[in-house]
């Protein structure tokens, strides 16, 4: 079955059933899996959506994390992280010094429940290359995602928010980012075991 076809049917059966909340796996439960992996550099290159910087690929047959800004070398007002696997979905962690202030942001940019829609049972041995496959599909599907940040561009407030779906649905995950993203500590200490897993 096409993938385009895969999506029409999956819009339909929401559509038909009502909108049912997903899956966020706890920020907690990410790092810790994340942490607990092997995770050997597989691979670097541009990754969709970022267009002069290259990215860095560490992955095993479970689970990936990709450092972006990594190369070339350098020292960049971001820093920024993908974790994604079949069981997570694809969690995005974003630090940015604004000048003013740092942003600091937690998304889940893919649900899990919401990854069958590629059509992909297993993600392993992908390379960038396939990945960036993946993320063009769903950047064109326009899927829910939601996120947490302590500072909003547009309203300049701590906001945790969702793109077709409600934050009302996840008390708990939100609940969960907004405080990390509004601790600097707890913070520092996600990016440190992120940094730590893709030297």
């Amino acid at each position: 079955m096409s993938k385009l076809l895969v999506t029409a049917w999956m819009g339909f059966f929401a559509f038909v059933i009502g909108a049912q909340a997903r899956t966020a796996v706890p920020v907690a439960e990410v790092i810790r899996q994340m942490a607990a992996q092997s995770l050997p550099r597989q691979d670097q290159a541009l990754v969709f959506g970022y267009d002069s910087l290259q990215s860095c690929l560490y992955s095993n047959d479970h689970l990936s994390v990709f450092r972006h800004y990594c190369y070339p070398v350098g020292s960049y007002p971001a820093r920024a992280y993908t974790v994604i696997s079949p069981e997570l979905g694809a969690i995005y962690f974003y630090e940015e010094d604004l000048g003013d202030t740092v942003l600091r942001e937690i998304a889940i940019e893919i649900f899990p429940d919401d990854l069958p829609l590629y059509g992909e049972e297993s993600f392993a041995g992908w390379k960038i290359k396939d990945w960036n496959g993946l993320f063009s599909f769903f950047y064109d599907a326009q899927n829910a995602a939601c996120w947490a940040t302590n500072y909003s561009r547009y309203t300049k407030q701590p906001e945790a928010r969702c793109y077709q779906d409600d934050i009302s649905n996840y008390p708990a995950w939100s609940q969960e980012a907004m405080a990390i993203v509004s601790d600097v500590n707890a913070w520092n200490q996600i990016l440190e075991t992120l940094l730590q897993q893709t030297p």
